[in-house]
């Protein structure tokens, strides 16, 4: 979980949860969270005694992976900017050259 967010009215909570992993571990990891919905849900209401149990939503969180884009995009960006290692070259009459 990176973050949450309740409605005003305390209805509807929105978890926002990051994964590593490839998009078949992603959706595996969205697909559990949706399954287990039901039981955050009578979780919350039950340890916060509410009248109303809150609507439960989980949600990506992209920031983590659009932060790793950046520094990617970055990353590139300094390795081309560094100039090519090029061999010396003498000049004519110089002492290193002969």
């Amino acid at each position: 979980m990176t973050g949450a967010r309740v409605s005003p009215d305390l209805r509807l909570a929105t978890v926002y949860f990051s994964a590593i992993g490839d998009d078949a571990t992603l959706e595996n990891v969205t697909r559990g969270l949706k399954r287990a919905t039901p039981f955050f849900r009578r979780e919350v209401a039950r340890r916060l005694q509410l009248k109303f149990a809150p609507e439960v939503v989980f949600r990506r969180d992209e920031s983590l992976a659009f932060g790793q884009e950046v520094e990617s995009i970055l990353e590139r960006i300094h390795a081309e900017e560094r100039p090519a290692e090029a061999p010396e070259r003498s000049e004519p009459g110089d002492p290193k050259g002969s």
